[in-house]
């Protein structure tokens, strides 16, 4: 019996070097390969593995140092902000003209710097268009005075002539319901991102400044959300200021909503901007980063707005606008 359990052990071992090892050393051959690192990299960023998912992607540089990816993807398991840019623009010169990589180095690097500033650059205020919107509404509300007094008048000859209103049974006010914001469900035809899309272009509205509202909305491979809208003008800086966090935590709270995974949310905001000459140009002044685990801890309901920008991981607002 001992001859023969030796025999046995003896066929197992060579099985096991001619057949099993072999094969576990070419699946790790694969692993190791530059789209098995990036793959295991991904998996670990997801699970929150940051450290593990870097040290993958450096290995994967060390194969092939001019791929774009991989500097991209290093860029996002990195939390300092400097080394963050450098590898961005690694990857920005082997892909110029890639757009996610373009709105992360502007996300990263802040607001766009306009020629000739002031130190504090000053919010353009248009007394003339304010008097004139102030005229509107004053007209407005008398022509509403003057048709309600005519609908009166009329109701009272119709009765003195012996007119009857006609009154419908069980008429209901439908129309004044107020309409939902909530997010549509997406469709076959409607993805979850576009879904959310919609419900943020309809939260923002047309707003006041003649310009599209949402300019954009995007997702990263590691699942990072980007959005970039313009903010409405104000009677003066601090309604403009106001408006600008409502706006952001609109934009958070349907993310929140959205059940999309995803791991942050920048979000850019531009406005007119005047420089020492005169001229205004669209600039960003508004650049914030928001990981999830900061979402996760706002209470919707009694959050107060004034702390929105307070709470971001990553705050390159212009002054004025964090005052």
């Amino acid at each position: 019996m001992d001859n023969f359990g030796l025999v046995v052990f003896a066929v197992e071992s060579i099985l096991l070097s001619i057949v099993i090892l072999p094969r576990a050393r070419k699946g790790e051959e694969m692993d190791n390969t530059v789209d098995g690192l990036i793959q295991r990299a991904m998996t670990e960023a997801k699970t929150g593995n940051k450290l593990k998912a870097r040290n993958l992607l450096i290995k994967a540089l060390e194969i092939d140092k001019n791929n774009a990816r991989i500097w991209y993807l290093l860029s996002q398991v990195i939390d300092d902000v400097d080394k963050k840019i450098k590898c961005l623009e690694q990857a920005q010169k082997i892909q110029p003209d890639n757009p996610q990589i373009k709105e992360k180095l502007n996300l990263l690097k802040g607001p766009t710097p306009l020629p000739d500033f002031d130190k504090k650059p000053t919010i353009k205020k248009n007394k003339n268009r304010n008097i004139f919107i102030i005229g509107g509404i004053v007209s407005g509300g008398i022509i509403i005075v003057c048709l309600c007094l005519a609908a009166v008048v009329i109701g009272d000859y119709k009765e003195t002539i012996g007119i009857a209103t006609p009154r419908t049974q069980g008429a209901t006010q439908a129309s004044t319901l107020p309409t939902s914001t909530a997010i549509p469900q997406p469709t076959a035809a409607l993805s979850a991102l576009d879904a959310l899309k919609e419900a943020i272009s309809a939260t923002l509205g047309d707003g006041n400044r003649n310009v599209r509202r949402l300019n954009s909305l995007t997702m990263d491979d590691i699942d990072g959300i980007s959005v970039q809208f313009a903010i409405n003008d104000n009677l003066n800086e601090d309604l403009i200021r106001l408006g600008a966090r409502r706006d952001v935590f609109r934009i958070l709270e349907l993310v929140h909503d959205s059940r999309i995974g995803y791991s942050s949310v920048g979000i850019v905001g531009t406005f007119p901007m005047k420089d020492s000459y005169g001229n205004v140009t669209e600039g960003k002044v508004v650049s914030l980063l928001y990981k999830k685990a900061t979402i996760d801890k706002i209470n919707w309901d009694g959050f107060d707005y004034d702390n929105m920008f307070e709470i971001a991981d990553i705050n390159l607002n212009i002054d004025v606008f964090n005052q």
